[in-house]
């Protein structure tokens, strides 16, 4: 059982003892207080853990404070949604927000080998607007006479470059505890330049000790990366050792299968539950085409392998894409057939937007077509819960994009000061009114609403143009 406390609650709040106290007195109970700290929201839940099944909720719902009471549905009680009641808040992390509603494109050096293609790979990540990366320091490989990663010796040059590039978060593979304390020193004196999500790799995916390790730390967020040879149920409830040992920052990776029914590709492809991790978790998703698919064929239509792959994972509603690039990768000491030259990402990223674009686009056809049909006779109070939360999701997805269209505007800002144009177009901007105000009649919305709506987003625009 969670029951999950009001926003304005505290950890060591009044309200929480009262639940404690009440909780102590049911025989063979114990209770586990957790604070998110998530993108969207805090978040003060109180596990408790026993024989739940006879206790009733009403007890601890008349309780002050209390917002609800969720009956676990899933054995990773922390990460899992449990049916939906179960709040998906996200992250933010170094600048930046992880939630089931963002989307990031983590592409870099599988193994960093030099200091000239680490600065070379996050110049390029520059130049298409990408603030985050990946970046293997240390490597595990199949043999042991295999290329293992330079280890801590590359930390300082790649966070001083990570700084110098604008990258925010690298995601980094660790194989043992002692390697949190190594970048954690090399970060230190970079002077925190950027960020670093610690991965968990498909071979760690059940080294248990490794994963209370970076659950009992908060200082990082977490990358967990299903194993590659256990079932989805193994892997969620491996990852629940990270959130059970309080490190609620978790992303959750999914990188192929190994099994020769997935020939001629490295691995079978698992993007298919890609939604299945979003329904029945809280944790944003990462799909990782590279090592899936294992080589960078071409295809009939000009797009390689490792393009379709990522754009089946994105157009299911992946938050993240971890992807190989290399500046020479005939030359990577790691995986360089899968890897994409440097020439090739620009192509990548734009054909991933397209991708991205489309998701959104199928969400809000959804979101409309679900809007038509008349919901289910049930219980008012559960009437109002569904409603309210919907429209919740809503805010967030229209904050997000409002977001997303401040960013370009600095673009068309920047373009217009590049070619000499005014910061204002008249002819531009009553354009603007007019489709907007057409978009508006076609879905039966009052103009004057609307009208209200966009010259608050044009003023803004213009703010920002300046």
């Amino acid at each position: 059982m969670i029951i999950v406390m009001k926003p304005s609650i505290k950890p060591d709040g009044e309200e929480v003892q009262l639940v404690a106290q009440l909780a102590n007195r049911q025989a063979g109970i114990k209770l586990d207080v957790q604070h998110i700290e998530g993108a969207t929201r805090s978040l003060v839940e109180i596990h408790l853990l026993g024989e739940t099944a006879r206790l009733g909720v009403e007890l601890f719902e008349a309780l002050p404070g209390v917002e609800r009471v969720i009956r676990v549905q899933q054995r990773y009680r922390a990460v899992g949604r449990h049916e939906g009641r179960a709040e998906a808040v996200g992250f933010d992390y170094n600048g930046l927000q992880f939630t089931q509603d963002t989307f990031h494109i983590f592409a870099g050096l599988c193994a960093v080998d030099t200091k000239e293609n680490v600065e070379a790979t996050f110049k390029a990540l520059q130049a298409v607007g990408i603030q985050t990366t990946r970046a293997g320091a240390y490597k595990p490989r199949t043999s042991p006479y295999e290329f293992q990663g330079e280890g801590a010796k590359c930390l300082p040059y790649v966070f001083e470059l990570a700084g110098k590039y604008g990258i925010k978060v690298i995601a980094m593979e660790v194989l043992r505890e002692q390697h949190l304390d190594e970048i954690r020193k090399a970060l230190v004196a970079s002077g925190n330049a950027t960020g670093v999500m610690l991965q968990i790799g498909t071979r760690n995916a059940q080294n248990f000790e490794l994963l209370k390790a970076v659950g009992s730390q908060n200082d990082f967020p977490v990358l967990f990366k299903r194993g590659m040879g256990i079932t989805l149920e193994e892997s969620l409830n491996a990852v629940e050792y990270v959130a059970a040992s309080g490190n609620h920052r978790i992303i959750f990776g999914l990188r192929g299968m190994k099994t020769n029914l997935g020939d001629p590709h490295r691995n079978f492809v698992d993007f298919s539950h890609v939604p299945v991790v979003r329904r029945i978790t809280r944790l944003p998703v990462c799909v990782d085409p590279s090592h899936s698919v294992g080589k960078k064929a071409i295809g009939t239509d000009a797009l390689s392998d490792i393009h379709h792959v990522s754009a089946q994972g994105v157009v299911a509603g992946a938050n993240m894409v971890l992807v190989d690039v290399h500046p020479h990768p005939a030359l990577a000491l790691c995986d360089g057939p899968q890897a994409l030259s440097l020439e090739e990402l620009p192509h990548f990223v734009e054909d991933l937007k397209i991708v991205r674009e489309t998701y959104v686009r199928r969400v809000e056809l959804a979101t409309r077509a679900a809007s038509k049909q008349p919901i289910a006779a049930t219980a008012p109070d559960e009437v109002l819960q569904l409603a309210r939360a919907s429209i919740d999701g809503l805010d967030r997805r229209l904050i997000m994009l409002l977001q997303y269209r401040a960013q370009l505007m600095k673009t068309v800002a920047k373009a217009k000061a590049d070619a000499g144009k005014p910061v204002r177009d008249e002819v531009r901007e009553a354009a603007v009114f007019e489709s907007r105000r057409l978009w508006a009649n076609e879905l039966g919305l009052d103009r004057e609403f609307v009208d209200g709506i966009f010259e608050a987003i044009v003023d803004y625009s213009k703010n920002l143009q300046k």
